[in-house]
């Protein structure tokens, strides 16, 4: 009797560890993932629009931001902005492209163009909060849309025959004029835009401009020059220097017939006295449109920037026909001179790629 018990005790404990064995070895279906990896919304999608003040303190800029749930989509400035229309337009093009690309407001802003710039990235910035309270988050999470972009970093060498630094008026007709004889021109400009106070002013003074005289003019001039010569020798007292306002006078009039009539920039071609009883001489030859259309007879204002700036544009597109090379903010921190101390070129900087550039050059031209 007992043998048979313990034989089916034996065969209970097979059975059990057989039986426990099997459901080990069993594979268990896996668990349903239920887990969204579809992003959260972030952003109400719309269009929203903020003011910021910048380069006017009475008159704000006026920015609208288009935004999808979890991207900025588009960035345009309203006409109404008070901002100088060519710095709206310079922050346009250079800035918003950088914002939309990083998908961030935290870009580097315009040289050049730094009032229009801070007053856009705060218009922008706010927009996207407007956004993101819509969506049902905190104001706080506009840190997703505020990461700073590295810099690429690291050094080149340049080399051409003549490097300009400074692509305002002066270095732009300079490169200009280089290329059309022939060299191999670089500029380089620590601004974002070219033209620099040139295109931001209202007129350009030159001395009986020949080729202008002879078909606005009937050939005769438009300005006493020996009187004007004498004048400004009397005024400053002998602190002129001579060869220099030589220069001027004897070319002024040939730079202006270039500027004017081989590359189309326009003018009045009425020049203007000065705004005093002894600035009768007729010099000043002002950009056109130099009246507002809202306003005829009184002047621009301001309103005729985008004209200029256009000007400038053509100026540069001649000058890129004939091979001339220039780069934007990349600013010139040291020149680079030889054993006997002439200047063979220049050290430089891009302020937003952060590339260090030593640039050798034949001639170096410093139009800053």
């Amino acid at each position: 009797m007992k043998r048979k018990l313990s034989l089916l005790l034996c065969l209970i404990m097979i059975v059990s560890m057989v039986a426990g064995c099997t459901q080990e070895d069993e594979t268990q279906p896996p668990a349903p993932d239920n887990t969204d990896n579809t992003p959260k919304a972030m952003m109400a999608p719309g269009t929203y629009t903020a003011e910021a003040y910048g380069f006017s303190m009475s008159w704000p800029d006026i920015l609208s931001v288009t935004v999808s749930e979890n991207e900025i989509e588009s960035i345009s400035f309203d006409e109404e902005s008070g901002s100088t229309a060519s710095m709206v337009d310079t922050v346009a093009a250079t800035m918003f492209p950088r914002v939309l690309e990083s998908q961030s407001v935290d870009v580097d802003i315009v040289s050049g163009a730094t009032l229009t710039s801070l007053s856009a990235r705060t218009a922008i910035e706010d927009c996207i909060k407007q956004a993101l309270v819509a969506a049902g988050n905190e104001e706080s999470t506009i840190a997703e849309f505020k990461k700073t972009q590295e810099k690429v970093g690291g050094s080149e060498e340049l080399n051409t025959q003549v490097l300009v630094i400074g692509m305002g008026g002066g270095g732009t007709y300079t490169a200009l004029r280089a290329a059309e004889e022939g060299a191999d021109v670089l500029v380089i400009e620590k601004q974002g835009r070219y033209g620099g106070t040139t295109a931001l002013t209202s007129e350009i003074q030159s001395i009986n401009p020949p080729r202008v005289q002879e078909k606005y003019n009937n050939g005769e001039d438009f300005t006493d020059a020996d009187a004007m010569y004498q004048a400004w020798t009397e005024y400053t007292e002998g602190d002129a220097k001579k060869e220099m306002l030589d220069l001027y006078f004897e070319n002024s009039g040939l730079a202006f017939d270039w500027l004017a009539l081989d590359h189309g920039a326009m003018f009045d071609f009425d020049p203007k006295p000065g705004f005093t009883p002894a600035d009768w001489y007729k010099v000043k030859f002002q950009w056109y449109p130099n009246t507002s259309p809202e306003h005829p007879g009184a002047p621009t204002h301001g309103y005729n920037k985008r004209e200029i700036a256009s000007y400038f544009e053509r100026l540069v597109d001649d000058f890129t026909a004939l091979g001339g090379k220039y780069m934007l903010e990349t600013e010139a921190y040291e020149l680079i001179s030889d054993d006997t101390g002439a200047v063979v070129g220049a050290k430089a900087k891009n302020r937003l790629t952060g590339i260090e550039y030593t640039i050798k050059a034949d001639a170096v031209v410093i139009a800053t």
